[in-house]
């Protein structure tokens, strides 16, 4: 729909149109912190999270550390159904990208997180 589309770009060969396919939100229970801060978080993020944004992000990429009492990250589709098995992964206390995205408004301003999400993800549109 109009309101998912996004001038987001990303170079290369030839332009795509990105648009948003899911949100990623923290569960209010989550302490969340920057820098690995395990076990004082639940969830903390790199302290260059917002270095992220608008970068085509390969499948394995870390997106931050969880605890053992983290309740974890939500992704949910346009239509509000939980995809977050479909895009992220725990592992060894990492939370990693499972496959090659986009992530937008991603976000360090911990009230934001809280009251709307961390971040968009977006995926080109087909050409």
């Amino acid at each position: 729909s109009a309101e998912e589309l996004s001038d987001a770009r990303v170079s290369g060969a030839q332009e795509q149109v990105f648009h948003t396919v899911a949100r990623v939100t923290v569960a209010d229970e989550d302490r969340v912190g920057f820098g690995d801060q395990r076990p004082r978080y639940d969830i903390c993020f790199p302290e260059d999270l917002e270095s992220l944004n608008f970068r085509q992000l390969p499948a394995g990429t870390m997106l931050g550390w969880y605890s053992e009492s983290a309740l974890g990250l939500r992704v949910s589709d346009n239509s509000g159904d939980d995809v977050s098995e479909y895009y992220l992964a725990y592992r060894d206390g990492r939370i990693l990208l499972r496959r090659s995205c986009l992530l937008s408004m991603l976000t360090s301003d911990i009230t934001v997180i809280y009251q709307d999400c961390l971040c968009y993800i977006m995926e080109p549109y087909p050409l």
